[in-house]
Formats: structure tokens, sequence, C-alpha cells
């Protein structure tokens, strides 16, 4: 019953440039011998970083991983475009005279502050009539995506020669980074296409302790220091005990507003026997289930 074994934890990965996410995450499930395991939070292929990886029974919790805001680090080039946003399509001079010494940074980074809108690349896993958006831009259809709300928590810009600019960013769950650089080349004037992504840090999840695939079989301390277990992972949730009674009434699934239970607004997590079995959320007058986390 207890989620308290060290089978279910939360794993942060180094996805190396070059793999989908999928073929990253079966490479660790391999190195690891495990069988059940979610990435939370894809990274374009092209892109490296930190992947977070929930096994076993912490799939379960993998929502409240993919909800924080994430921090990227990167590259752009001024001056060109392409379909997808970044060099992974052909991409195309636009403007020859782009100098990053022209743009006024401060100015930029005053627009895409906030909660702005985007529009997700053509190439992104957006679905269209059931089909992902890439697909179907793959094969030269027109591809015409809403525009959605995301929030830019904090934004830096460096100047790294006349056309290539680093930057920095924390942005909320669903940000597109290729359609923010995009969209700051518009308003640049010049174009821009990404050159260079890094995840760094998903919520409290940090690089520093990501693992490569090599690294696993080489360094067993760093693999226990990327590892995060699901007791460890919930001590932020408020915790409320319950005894034997009210336990098989959360576990029948009885209507939570009944059982008299004092929540806080959020996730908490319901402990019985010392371990934390079930999440309950509740937003103001809102109760539901979210997870048992037994066996």
């Amino acid at each position: 019953m207890s989620p308290s074994g060290n089978d279910s934890y939360f794993f942060s990965f180094y996805k190396e440039s070059g793999l989908t996410s999928a073929d990253a995450l079966d490479r660790l499930k391999r190195a690891l011998k495990i069988k059940k395991a979610g990435h939370c939070g894809t990274l374009d292929p092209m892109a490296e970083g930190l992947l977070v990886v929930a096994v076993n029974r912490a799939t379960k919790l993998m929502r409240f991983v993919t909800d924080e805001r994430k921090r990227y680090i990167g590259e752009f080039e001024l001056g060109k475009r392409s379909p997808s946003y970044d060099i992974e399509t052909p991409v195309e001079t636009v403007d020859p005279h782009a100098d990053a010494a022209q743009v006024d940074w401060e100015r930029i980074k005053g627009i895409f502050n906030g909660k702005i809108r985007q529009i997700p690349p053509a190439y992104s896993a957006v679905r269209v009539e059931g089909v992902r958006s890439y697909v179907k831009a793959r094969k030269g259809e027109t591809v015409d995506l809403p525009s959605k709300e995301v929030e830019i928590f904090s934004l830096e810009l460096t100047s790294l020669d006349k056309t290539h600019v680093s930057f920095a960013v924390e942005c909320s769950k669903g940000t597109y980074v290729r359609s923010l650089v995009h969209d700051i080349g518009a308003v640049a004037g010049t174009g821009a296409v990404l050159s260079k992504l890094t995840r760094a840090a998903v919520g409290n999840f940090t690089i520093d302790n990501a693992v490569r695939l090599a690294e696993i079989r080489e360094d067993s301390v760093k693999v226990v220091r990327a590892k995060l277990d699901m007791i460890q992972f919930m001590s932020s949730f408020p915790a409320v005990t319950v005894g034997e009674t009210l336990y098989w009434r959360l576990r029948n699934g009885i209507e939570i507003r009944s059982l008299g239970l004092d929540l806080a607004e959020g996730p908490n997590a319901i402990f019985y026997k010392g371990a934390p079995l079930f999440v309950i959320e509740k937003e103001k007058d809102i109760y539901r289930y979210s997870a048992y986390l037994g066996e």
C-alpha cells in the first residue's frame, strides 16, 4: 500500500541534442531497467537539457511538474527565417544587413514581459483536425493555428556579435521558445531563428542534478542525486492525516465534501499510516481526487 519504496521517483535526465524526448525516455528506461515511466514535458529534437522523468507511481503526479514554470537558455540568429522557426528546416536570409547593435533590446524585453499571446509553430505537435501540425507542415500544407496566452516571467538578451544573440527566459508551461524567438525577430524588424536551446529548470528541478545517459553506468552517486522520491516531492503539499474509516471512504470514492476534511487551496497530500496515499485538490468550492498513490 505504501508509496515510500524506492521504486517510484522523479529522475532528472539530461536529454542530448538530436534525440526526440520519446527516444531519450526509451534509452533511459533500458539503462535503469524500468518498465513504467513518462517525461514531464517534451523537448524538441534540436534542444537539450533537463527532461524530468516520472518513474512508476510517480507518473500519477506528473501534472504537478508539467504545470511548473520553465527556464531556458539559448541563442538565436538575426536576419534569418525558417518554416520551423529554428535551424531544423531550411534557413533563408531575409535581412543581410541585420545588426544587433541597431536593435532596441530594452524595448523588446518590455514587449515580451508578462502575459503575451503567441502562435505555435506550424512544425509543432499541436493537433489540427486530429493530425499533428508538423505532419501537415512537412507535406507542404498550410497550417492555421490559433494564438494562445502564455506568460514570460523574465527575459535576458545579450548580443554576442553582429547577428548572434544569447538569451535566458523563464516562462509558463506551454510557451514555445521558437515562437518567442520568431516574434522577437519580427519586432526587431530583422527576422530571427533559434539556433541553440537548453532547458535549465522545471519548477524546483534543475539541470545541475541532471544525469546524461553515459553517466548512468559511470557515476552511481550522481544517479542517486538525480532521484527525488514521491514523499520528498510532496513535502511542499499541505498534509492531512486520516484514520482507517476515512481511508476506506476515500478509497471507495465517497464525495470529498461530505468527509469534513480540513483542506487547503490547491493540492493536498492525504496520509494514512504514515504514508501519503491520495492527492486531493481544492479550488474554492470544488474538490476532486487527483491521484491514488498506493499499490
